[in-house]
């Protein structure tokens, strides 16, 4: 007996090509999407390509790898974060473009991750020309890399840690609750442990108490760096001239002729 004949079989075929109305910024803008939901490592490009209605091979087309696709989603986020005015002093720019580059990489779990690796794009440029024109500006001469590295890497860190307490981004997502849980029981033989537990990491259960005190913790990060950089830093730079004295303290656009050699 057949069950099925062939009039009543559908029969539907799946293009593995190029499909018409798909390209690199409608595949971005879906992986940016999924990103904010789910962390840039907590998707697959087998889940992107279901969610865009395709096969998985048709993103091959137009990505590598999903390394490369990352790479793309950065970009974008990049692009989101807003430039300061260039003529604001050096402290209120960089307190300016850290508080705009915040909620950007707090909406894009992972994004801020990739950087702990130097995987920038180089939409990154214009930041990091004009942050080093802002620090030679303001006197830390050859010690303007190290001052960039450490406004960087402080960033970088805080805002990372921040996207752990997300729950389900990536594997590491902290457990808040259970290291409350944990501590509390450290607190009951420790003044110490009992004033971080109540002074902090109770106020971290309540998401609403939460976003206050990581914006508070945000804002005393950067004054304390950028003041610490201001007090320590500047003060050496004359002498840290004369230790590196291959080292002038200026940014060199100037770019070399084919013809040149080099010395």
């Amino acid at each position: 007996m057949q069950l099925i004949t062939m009039g009543s079989m559908s029969t539907q075929k799946v293009s593995t090509g190029k499909r018409v109305g798909l390209n690199r910024e409608v595949i971005v803008a879906k992986a940016l999407e999924i990103t904010a939901r789910e962390g840039l490592d907590g998707w697959s490009m087998r889940e992107l390509s279901s969610e865009l209605g395709v096969v998985n091979s048709v993103l091959y087309h137009y990505f590598s790898s999903k390394d490369d696709l990352c790479d793309a989603v950065v970009d974008h986020v990049l692009r989101k974060i807003d430039l300061p005015d260039e003529n604001l002093e050096w402290k209120t720019w960089f307190t300016a473009l850290l508080h705009s580059a915040r909620p950007v990489l707090t909406i894009y779990p992972g994004v801020v991750d990739r950087f702990k690796l130097g995987r920038y794009t180089s939409t990154i440029i214009p930041c990091v020309d004009l942050a080093c024109q802002k620090l030679l500006e303001a006197g830390f001469g050859v010690l303007a890399p190290l001052a960039l590295s450490m406004i960087a890497n402080v960033t970088i860190q805080t805002i990372s840690a921040r996207n752990m307490r997300i729950p389900g981004h990536n594997a590491s997502s902290q457990d808040v609750e259970g290291m409350l849980n944990h501590f509390s029981v450290m607190a009951q033989s420790s003044p110490g442990m009992a004033l971080m537990v109540h002074g902090l990491f109770e106020h971290l259960i309540d998401s609403e108490n939460e976003q206050a005190v990581s914006n508070a913790y945000f804002d005393l990060i950067v004054a304390s760096l950028l003041d610490g950089l201001e007090n320590v830093m500047i003060p050496q730079a004359e002498q840290a001239a004369q230790a590196f004295p291959c080292c002038d303290g200026k940014i060199n656009s100037r770019t070399s002729s084919p013809d040149e050699t080099a010395p």
